[in-house]
């Protein structure tokens, strides 16, 4: 049963950390769209992780 609960801990963890680095990316895409914007520091400001 405890390795049951680890092994779901981890995948969790895992499945967290995948998420946060597609928001990195899609972060660093927007960041990208907006380089020639006015609006690139706000969403710089917004989005600092």
């Amino acid at each position: 049963m405890l390795l049951a609960r680890e092994k779901y801990e981890v995948d969790k963890v895992l499945e967290i950390d995948d998420k946060v680095k597609e928001l990195k990316k899609t972060h660093e895409r927007f960041l990208e769209l907006a380089s020639r914007s006015k609006m690139r520091k706000q969403l710089n400001t917004i989005y600092q992780l």
